[in-house]
C-alpha cells in the first residue's frame, strides 16, 4: 500500500523513498538479532525507569516539604492577625474617651468653664449628702 502511493507521487522520488525505508527495516532487524545491542536497550530502558521513578520521588519530597512550610507559614500568619486585631481592639476602647474629649477641646476657650471651679462642686454635693445610718437591730 505504501509503494502504490509513493509510485503515484513520483518515479525518481518514490523509488528513494522505498529503498530508504528497506534499509531502516534491514537495519533495525539486523540490530535486533545482536544480543549486545538488545542486552544495552534494555539497559538503557531499565536505568530510564529508575531514573524517572527517583524523578518522581524527589519532585514529592520537595512539594511535601513545600507544602508543610506552607501550613506552616499559614498558622503563623493568622496567629499574628488574631494578635493585630486584638491590638486594635484594645486601642479603639482606648480611644473612645479619647475620641470624646477632643471635641470638647477644639471648643473656644472663654466657652469652657475654668477645671478648680468644677471640681470643688462636685466634691461639695458629695460632701453635702448625709451617711445612710442602718436601723438599730431588732430585739
Amino acid at each position: 500500500m505504501a509503494n502504490e502511493k509513493r509510485g503515484n507521487e513520483g518515479s525518481t522520488l518514490g523509488r528513494l523513498a522505498d529503498r530508504g525505508e528497506e534499509a531502516v527495516t534491514k537495519l533495525i532487524d539486523e540490530l535486533g538479532k545482536n544480543p549486545r545491542v538488545t542486552e544495552a536497550l534494555s539497559r538503557v530502558m531499565e536505568m530510564a525507569g529508575k531514573a524517572d521513578e527517583k524523578t518522581r520521588k524527589a519532585v514529592a519530597n520537595s512539594s511535601g516539604a513545600a507544602a508543610s512550610q506552607i501550613k506552616d507559614l499559614r498558622s503563623r500568619l493568622e496567629k499574628l492577625e488574631q494578635k493585630l486585631q486584638s491590638m486594635e481592639g484594645d486601642a479603639t476602647t482606648a480611644k473612645k474617651p479619647a475620641a470624646a474629649k477632643k471635641p470638647a477641646a477644639n471648643k473656644p476657650a472663654a466657652a469652657k468653664k475654668p477645671a478648680a471651679a468644677a471640681k470643688p462642686a462636685v466634691k461639695k454635693a458629695a460632701a453635702r449628702k448625709p451617711a445612710a445610718k442602718k436601723p438599730p437591730p431588732a430585739a
